[in-house]
């Protein structure tokens, strides 16, 4: 049986790469990530990958791209696609102690559909390895164009996630008027038509809401939904569009002109 204070004072120098490394992927996650924002990756000519300053973490470990890095990709065939996966290597020197991270380039075979080569060594590093390899970006050649992809998934600060949270339990109302009643929570939007009143009797006479759904919270497609009318004889559909217009539609047959009608929906914004 052991125990260790990682972060007291104990006299001596004892705090290692791995205590951080379990610790920072205790928090974020034993996975590769990027810290703030995604950095650019661009082919600065048809030989040359450049990726600007960035703060990773790789399987714990935190790793910083200082300034601008520049990588070496070969030409691409006159025919044929391939990719190159660029890598960040991670390597521990047990004669030393020490630990190291490098940039690399795993190139790909030519071929009619491209894919991504195996990596060398793809342990991880909180398994104990002493070479890890994690891809972090794609270079993806059709013929002799090389486009460059960033791969790493964005890791979200503390704070966009109480935010995330935040948002997800405060109601906003947005429009409240002529009958109609739209509140916004999170990604749900909750439309109602509340005695929403139809002028005409015919059998698609309708009666349009003033207000449109901004972009963002529309639906990612035209949906519906049933509704019931005051003098029950004419049913009654509830129409929001996917550009954001709201109409309530007597649906088949006639009815009484001028009669309150009844409907409400809820969806996921899109």
């Amino acid at each position: 049986m052991a125990i260790e204070l990682v972060t007291g004072h104990s006299g001596a120098a004892h705090v290692s790469g791995a205590d951080a490394g379990a610790m920072h992927a205790g928090i974020c996650g034993s996975d590769s990530y990027v810290l703030g924002a995604v950095p650019s990756v661009t082919m600065s000519d048809a030989n040359t990958l450049t990726i600007q300053p960035c703060d990773l973490m790789v399987e714990g470990r935190h790793v910083r791209l200082s300034g601008t890095n520049t990588l070496s990709i070969r030409s691409g065939a006159q025919t044929g696609k391939r990719n190159d996966l660029v890598y960040v290597r991670y390597t521990y020197d047990s004669s030393t102690g020490t630990e190291s991270a490098k940039l690399g380039v795993k190139e790909g075979t030519t071929a009619t559909t491209a894919t991504d080569p195996a990596l060398d060594n793809p342990s991880s590093v909180l398994d104990g390895a002493t070479i890890a390899d994690v891809a972090i970006a794609r270079v993806s050649l059709d013929a002799l164009t090389p486009t460059a992809t960033w791969l790493l998934p964005q890791l979200p600060t503390l704070k966009a996630l109480g935010d995330s949270v935040s948002q997800a339990t405060k109601t906003e109302r947005l429009y409240d008027g002529g009958g109609w009643h739209i509140w916004h929570m999170g990604k749900l939007v909750m439309v109602c038509a509340s005695g929403v009143v139809i002028h005409g009797g015919g059998s698609w006479d309708s009666a349009k809401c003033p207000y449109t759904i901004p972009s963002g919270l529309r639906p990612p497609d035209n949906i519906s939904t049933g509704g019931m009318s005051r003098d029950g004889a004419l049913s009654t559909v509830l129409f929001v569009e996917s550009g954001g217009a709201i109409s309530i539609s007597n649906m088949g047959g006639t009815g009484k002109a001028n009669v309150s009608r009844y409907a409400s929906l809820t969806y996921m914004a899109g």
